[in-house]
Parts: C-alpha cells; sequence; structure tokens
C-alpha cells in the first residue's frame, strides 16, 4: 500500500508499553499518549550499535518524540528525548510486576489513535506512585487503578449500589451481593443469578478505593473479596488474559481470598 505522509509530529510525550524485535535492526514500539491514546511507530535501525534512540525506548519511559505520521504505513520515530526512566521501580519486582500491569491495563483499555488523556494521566501517575514507593502496594492500589482504568474506558457501573435496583450497599448487609465481570457491575443477590459473590462491605471499599487518589491506596487492605474480578473484566474486553497476572498472583498481597 502506497504510503501518504501527514507531517512531522514533535514534541508528543509519551509512555513506552511495548517493543519487539523487527526486520534486521529495527523495532516496533508501542506507545500510550494523551493526543492519540495507543498508537505504534517503528524505530530505524534502533538495535545497531551506537544507535540514535539509545535505552529511551525501554517499557515504561516516559519520553518526548518527534515522528513523521504517516497515513497509510506506520509512523516512523525521528528522535526520541528520555523524561523520566523510572529507574527505581526497576530496582524492586513486586513494584515492577505492578507497573507492567498498570501499563498493560491502560494501554489495552486505551483506543487506537484517539485522544485518551485520562487513561494515559492514570498510567503516569501510577508509575510515578511505584517509583516513589518504597515497598510494594497492597491490593487496594491494584484494584483501585484497574476500577479507575476500566471507569475511563466507560466499562464499570458505580460499585457501591445494584445496577438493576438501584439499591446502596450498607456495610452491615449480610445478603450477599455479586460483582460481574461481564457486566462490570455490582448487583444484589435477589437481582441477579451470575457473578461472584462478595460482601456489601467490599464493594464499598472498592468503590472508595476507585474514587481515592492511587497515592491513598499504597497501604490500604481491602476486606475479603474476589479480587480478580475486575481485572477479568479488562481481559474480556481485550479478549485475552492479562501477561502480569500470574506474576501479581504469586506476588506479596495483605488480603487473600
Amino acid at each position: 500500500m502506497t504510503s501518504h505522509p501527514r507531517g512531522p509530529v514533535g514534541g508528543l510525550r509519551c509512555l513506552v508499553l511495548s517493543r519487539q524485535d523487527h526486520g534486521e535492526a529495527d523495532r516496533i514500539v508501542r506507545l500510550l499518549s494523551a493526543e492519540r491514546g495507543r498508537s505504534t511507530a517503528i524505530a530505524r535501525s534502533a538495535r545497531r550499535a551506537g544507535a540514535r534512540f539509545g535505552a529511551a525506548l525501554e517499557p515504561l519511559s516516559l519520553v518526548e518524540l518527534g515522528l513523521r505520521a504517516r497515513a497509510h504505513s506506520m509512523d516512523v520515530l525521528e528522535h526520541v528525548e528520555l523524561v523520566e526512566p523510572h529507574l527505581r521501580l526497576r530496582d524492586d519486582l513486586d513494584r515492577l510486576t505492578q507497573a507492567a500491569h498498570a501499563a498493560e491495563v491502560c494501554g489495552g483499555l486505551a483506543r487506537e489513535e484517539h485522544p485518551e488523556p485520562r487513561l494515559f494521566g492514570l498510567c503516569q501517575t501510577a508509575l510515578l506512585v511505584l517509583d516513589a514507593a518504597t515497598a510494594a502496594p497492597g491490593l487496594a492500589f491494584r484494584l483501585g487503578l484497574e476500577a479507575k482504568a476500566l471507569t475511563f474506558a466507560g466499562l464499570l457501573a458505580p460499585l457501591d449500589r445494584c445496577a438493576i435496583c438501584g439499591r446502596p450497599a450498607q456495610a452491615e448487609d449480610e445478603a450477599p451481593w455479586l460483582l460481574t465481570a461481564a457486566e462490570g457491575a455490582a448487583l444484589h443477590a435477589a437481582c441477579g443469578s451470575s457473578g461472584t459473590t462478595c460482601s456489601a462491605s467490599f464493594l464499598i471499599e472498592l468503590e472508595a478505593a476507585r474514587r481515592r487518589p492511587l497515592q491513598d491506596s499504597l497501604d490500604l487492605d481491602l476486606p475479603a473479596g474476589p479480587r480478580w474480578a475486575l481485572a477479568e473484566r479488562v481481559e474480556a474486553q481485550l479478549n485475552r488474559p492479562l501477561r502480569a497476572r500470574a506474576l501479581l498472583g504469586d506476588a506479596p498481597c495483605p488480603v487473600q481470598v
């Protein structure tokens, strides 16, 4: 297919989601930005000794780049400036895994070549918080991030009330509630028949984690509940498993369900 140059794009701040080798010396880079959402570009000769891109294309790095945008072929990176490498989180496997999960969730839910300022901002905040943290975050951090990302993608209903009857969850409720991965909603047991059983207290705290700044959830516990229901909602949207989930399942966690 013939390419039609759209002209240069400069000063675009992006998070590097992933990269893969291409051909003899090139790299394909997947990016997340506020202006363009999820996008893909090719870095010519990036694997050759002395390549001008250097280490700037490491996954989880924040970069500012210039590229040649093309209408019918992959955009071409022309220069990359490393803004924030997030070096501290790379020294800790638990925080690095949480960061990779955040990038996979936010990048996966972002639309391609469409503005996604909230998902970009959420991912950037998550990486900054993890980079500054001194220990692995608790479960409230991951579930809060997943809930925020799903909300920004329009895929999650309020979690502290029944999506059918509107009844609010109350901590003293003894009847079970359901959290559905397929619909991304909470249901009173009397209103639904499918979903993962959980308590009203869990849903109340999960909704609080969605609304709370990520940095305020680093050290918080949650009541016992379905720790993977929101990840499954993301997986259903992406139509594939989340790659970091297997590692996260083995990571230290204050709540075991």
